[in-house]
């Protein structure tokens, strides 16, 4: 049984969060409170499974609250958000929060969330206003540095956090475009977008229809369509069906890259649960690309990467904390240039 703590800045909220479980029969809502304080005195007495945190305003700042908890007793929390708080939601993530959704999602949709949190192992994070700790260089398999053109990237849960970090290491003189599909809630994604921008030294933006990538610039698919490639290398949004589940798809992109770039793409799969973009790594791996997967223990869900490795899609499983030294070996960035990261 998932036992659920839930948080909200008015007890009608946290009424109105406790209808919308009413048919998950697997879930069981063991406490609520309407301060962080409340919150936090549940967590101690109750080990919920999963915290759902109101993003909101006094008495409840969701984000120092996950802080706290990440702090004290690290557990899986999941943000809700009113459209209006969208822009500052990305503050739970970096605070440790696994996922933000908006407060009037369906039942199914929060119970679907709330069943991934409840699988993810939590560890006390570092300092949400610490700097990732810049990885050790790495020479890349002299058999797969061939002038890569495009990085492309896939994620999901857990994906935010990881993209922060590793585009943080690739510093601001990265060569490549890098175009990336994230599954994130409906409404988040222009937020994190924005959120992102303020923690990496490269430009990062929404991906338009017909744009030529552009090195050091970091595309992001929109919400509802498909981020893929034409002929020449220039961008396609495509609002065609739902592949592996998700539109935007991670597989649709790394087909993409292989049919337009073969083996002068790299692509790297992060963490997330289940196994979109697998399919579309192996595509690129048959090219001869890099094709990189973030492992096990650095990620919040091993299941798309996992997937990926037994199909023999990955060249090379890597720590996260590894993967954007292992890039800019595999793109030949000097090592002059490689001290300019931090």
């Amino acid at each position: 049984m998932i036992r659920i703590l839930l948080v909200d800045r008015t007890a009608t909220g946290v009424e109105n969060l406790r209808r919308s479980l009413l048919d998950a029969t697997d879930m069981q809502i063991v406490g609520s409170a309407t301060s962080s304080s409340a919150a936090l005195d549940l967590l101690r007495k109750l080990n919920p499974s999963v915290v759902c945190v109101d993003l909101g305003m006094p008495p409840v700042d969701g984000a120092s609250l996950t802080h706290k908890i990440m702090s004290e007793k690290p557990t899986p929390v999941l943000g809700l958000s009113d459209i209006h708080d969208r822009d500052s939601a990305f503050q739970l993530i970096q605070d440790g929060a696994l996922d933000v959704l908006q407060k009037n999602s369906s039942g199914p949709v929060l119970a679907a969330k709330i069943r991934v949190a409840a699988g993810v192992k939590m560890f006390s994070r570092r300092p949400s206003n610490s700097r990732p700790v810049a990885p050790a260089p790495q020479q890349a398999p002299a058999s797969l540095v061939r002038s890569p053109r495009l990085l492309a990237v896939g994620a999901s849960t857990g994906g935010p956090q990881a993209l922060q970090q590793l585009l943080l290491g690739l510093g601001s003189n990265f060569p490549l475009p890098i175009l990336c599909v994230q599954h994130i809630s409906s409404g988040f994604l222009e937020g994190m977008v924005s959120w992102l921008s303020g923690r990496t030294r490269l430009r990062v933006k929404l991906a338009e229809a017909g744009e030529r990538p552009r090195p050091g610039t970091v595309y992001f698919a929109p919400e509802e369509f498909h981020l893929s490639l034409d002929s020449s290398g220039c961008i396609e949004l495509d609002p065609g069906e739902r592949v592996d589940g998700h539109r935007p798809s991670a597989t649709v992109l790394f087909n993409a890259a292989a049919r337009a770039f073969g083996a002068s793409a790299i692509g790297v799969l992060l963490t997330g649960m289940g196994a979109d973009g697998a399919e579309g790594l192996l595509a690129l791996h048959r090219t001869g690309a890099l094709t990189l997967a973030q492992d096990e223990q650095s990620s919040v869900v091993f299941g798309m990467a996992r997937k990926a490795v037994e199909l023999g899609a990955v060249r090379q499983v890597l720590p996260l904390e590894e993967i954007s030294a292992h890039l800019l070996a595999a793109v030949g960035l000097p090592e002059k240039e490689k001290k300019k990261r931090f």
